[in-house]
């Protein structure tokens, strides 16, 4: 997990001079780590808005000498609601959690027309629109690479955000196709066609239908059309 640290340097001098580290220091340095971080993700195109939670005013913990660490307890990438580990390494070392709420925004790919399920995506299917990435369950796509060609697992809105968890990679093979079926014994290979009787993706095994001989045997798929069969 690629995970986003950055020291804030508190005013030492105003701290010292209080003698202790308390709830407003921390909270303020927790924006200045989330102000930095919101700048490192415009350099890849993504807004970031967020919110730091409400310690409890009455805190009082041992003034810090070195730089307050700030560090993500999970992939902000991933959800919205987060948490930030705030420690201190000083002489008199602690620790706390503070809640957080992160926003990322950039582009992603949505539903352009209402997708029934069972389509298979095409470009004319899609449009660009600028989202909260870390909302989406599973991930987004911001590219075609990879979103061209899947299937909808559901009927879709229009302006559903396209995820892998809305998506599924087709079978390779279906039920009904025309395939070549490749029957190896040693080093001698033999290929005739038949009728895929279930679907499958590459590696699954299916049942297939020689088309000479009508006889029924089971075999690996081995790419789009192509089943192999072992003697």
């Amino acid at each position: 997990m690629r995970i986003f640290h950055a020291l804030i340097l508190l005013l030492y001098s105003s701290i010292a001079a209080a003698g202790s580290t308390n709830a407003a220091d921390i909270e303020k340095a927790a924006q200045q780590f989330l102000a930095a971080y919101a700048q490192e993700q415009r350099t890849r195109d993504r807004e970031v808005e967020y919110t730091v939670g409400s310690l409890d005013p009455r805190l009082q913990l041992a003034a810090c000498g070195n730089a307050l660490a700030f560090e993500f307890v999970s992939e902000p990438e991933k959800s919205v609601r987060n948490t930030l580990l705030v420690s201190c390494s000083g002489d008199r070392p602690w620790r706390l959690f503070l809640n957080a709420e992160i926003e990322i925004s950039s582009e992603a790919f949505v539903a352009a027309t209402p997708l029934s399920r069972g389509a298979r995506v095409t470009e004319a299917m899609l449009r660009r629109e600028n989202v909260i990435i870390n909302q989406a369950r599973g991930g987004v796509f911001h590219k075609l690479d990879g979103l061209l060609g899947m299937e909808v697992r559901r009927t879709l809105r229009e302006g559903t955000l396209l995820s892998p968890s809305v998506l599924t990679a087709p079978d390779t093979v279906a039920r009904g196709d025309f395939v070549k079926i490749q029957a190896q014994s040693g080093p001698i290979t033999i290929e005739t066609r038949g009728t895929a009787i279930a679907s499958g993706m590459v590696g699954d095994q299916i049942l297939v239908e020689n088309a000479r001989s009508g006889r029924q045997v089971r075999g690996v798929i081995i790419g789009p059309g192509h089943v192999r069969v072992v003697m």
